[in-house]
C-alpha cells in the first residue's frame, strides 16, 4: 500500500522571500505563511514554505510580506542540532503556487498589478503549466514571459 503526502494551505505571507544557492548550484526560496483557523479554536498556525528552482525564483520575484497565497506541496521533516539537543522541524514543499491577486494601493485606489497568477512546476519536464487564460505558451527556455 502506497502513503500519500500532500497539503494545501492558503494564507498570507508572514515575511519577505528569501532565495539562497545550494552547493551544488540550486536555488532555493523559503518564507513562512500564516493560516488563520476559524471557529472556536480560532489562532493562527505558522508554516515554514520551501520553493525550489525556477518556482522558488518567481516567488522572490513576486511575493512579499502579506501577500495571499494557496500552496499545495508534501511535508517534510528535517532534523538538527542546536546547542546540543537534536530538533526536528516541518517544512511545506511546494509544487504549486498560487500567487492569487496582488492589490497595489495608489492615489487613486486599488490597482491590480500584473504579476502571474498561478504556476506549477513539472518535475519530469522541468517547465511550467500556465493556468491562467491568457498567458502564451512557453519558449523553448520554459520561461513564462
Amino acid at each position: 500500500m502506497s502513503s500519500i503526502n500532500t497539503i494545501t494551505i492558503s494564507g498570507r505571507l508572514g515575511r519577505d522571500p528569501e532565495t539562497r544557492e545550494t552547493n551544488s548550484g540550486k536555488s532555493v526560496c523559503s518564507f513562512s505563511v500564516a493560516v488563520d483557523r476559524r471557529g472556536k479554536d480560532a489562532g493562527t498556525d505558522w508554516f515554514s514554505v520551501t520553493v525550489w528552482e525556477r518556482l522558488g525564483e518567481l516567488c522572490q520575484e513576486y511575493l512579499s510580506k502579506g501577500r495571499h497565497v494557496t500552496i499545495s506541496g508534501r511535508m517534510q521533516s528535517r532534523d538538527y542540532e542546536k546547542d546540543g539537543q537534536k530538533r526536528t522541524v516541518w517544512d511545506l514543499v511546494a509544487n504549486d503556487v498560487d500567487f492569487g491577486p496582488r492589490v497595489d494601493t495608489t492615489e487613486t485606489g486599488p490597482v491590480q498589478a500584473a504579476a502571474p497568477r498561478k504556476a506549477v512546476v513539472s518535475k519530469p519536464a522541468r517547465h511550467f503549466v500556465h493556468q491562467q487564460a491568457g498567458w502564451p505558451a512557453p519558449d523553448d527556455d520554459g520561461v513564462p514571459f
